[in-house]
């Protein structure tokens, strides 16, 4: 085969994003970062699966999306080119009918789309674990998300150390000891702004927000 030569160093931005395989051979961390995130999808999947769990796929496209405030992106199939569908904004209403159905503890790890714009954090197409476990209130919601981030954590720092040496700085291990922090939103929003926020329950809360903000 005739191949071009390789950059010894890539670094323009743009060019990385466009060339991915190339930003890839060059820049060892990058492929390190994907693995990493194999590994952190794997350990979420664990740790719920440990936890009597079932792992379900939820529909792609539907008559409409559901299960979130966002724009979805639509399409139409060629058996119903008259009926407008869309892509999912989130797999939520799925899974909470699978819970009415009867299955108690229900997650999945997959993707969702929103219709509304890119930069450099945002990507329309995106993955999401979503899980849903019956007669579970907030108090035992937080405590399994921190066990949950915890033991990523954990398994991400023993990464660093063996197979994973050239992975891009991180938070440390020292962040994720249980219990974390617990901030009310609204009183830690006024305590950072330095002033209270507008009445949320009057008519004209958004426009007062806007002009606050």
């Amino acid at each position: 085969p005739s191949l071009a030569s390789l950059p010894r160093t890539l670094e323009d931005r743009e060019t990385r994003v466009r060339n991915r395989h190339v930003d890839m051979l060059v820049n060892s961390n990058v492929v390190e970062t994907l693995r990493l995130r194999s590994h952190i999808i794997q350990s979420m999947r664990d740790f719920l699966l440990k936890d009597n769990f079932m792992e379900v796929q939820t529909p792609l496209i539907a008559d409409k999306a559901g299960g979130a405030i966002a724009k979805p992106f639509t399409t139409v199939a060629t058996e119903f080119s008259d009926k407008q569908l869309a892509l999912r904004i989130a797999p939520e209403i799925w899974l909470k009918r699978l819970v009415i159905g009867g299955m108690d503890r229900v997650f999945e790890i997959g993707p969702a789309f929103r219709n509304e714009g890119l930069d450099a954090t945002h990507n329309p197409e995106f993955t999401t674990c979503e899980f849903y476990r019956a007669f579970t209130d907030l108090e035992e919601l937080m405590r399994i998300t921190e066990s949950m981030l915890s033991s990523i954590a954990t398994r991400v720092s023993e990464l660093r150390k063996t197979t994973l040496v050239n992975l891009p700085a991180g938070p440390p291990l020292e962040d994720f000891i249980k219990p974390f922090q617990r901030l009310e939103f609204i009183p830690t929003i006024e305590t950072a702004l330095a002033t209270s926020l507008p009445d949320l329950s009057s008519p004209t809360a958004e426009a007062d927000l806007t002009a606050l903000f």
